[in-house]
């Protein structure tokens, strides 16, 4: 049986697709898909809840990816034109 935190999630996924879903709410085709991936990444952690830890991980990996991403497109801008 699903937990009360679970429903919670759910109940919350099921309003944001609905609001998602309506005309007009997306800048662009690429908003549209950064926002459906969200979606299923909700989905997919409802169903495989992971443990603090496993969570902490995870966000300082996220968070490790997000500085080596930057620190590439940093580097990108920053090389002289040939």
């Amino acid at each position: 049986m699903p937990t009360a935190s679970r429903l919670k999630v759910c109940k919350n996924l099921t309003i944001m697709q609905s609001y998602l879903s309506m005309d007009g709410l997306y800048i662009n085709d690429f908003h549209r898909s950064n926002s459906m991936a969200a979606q299923r990444e909700v989905r997919h952690m409802s169903l495989h809840p992971f443990s603090r830890e496993q969570k902490l991980r995870q966000i300082e990996m996220l968070h490790l990816m997000a500085t080596i991403s930057k620190e590439n497109s940093n580097a990108e801008r920053s090389k002289p034109l040939a």
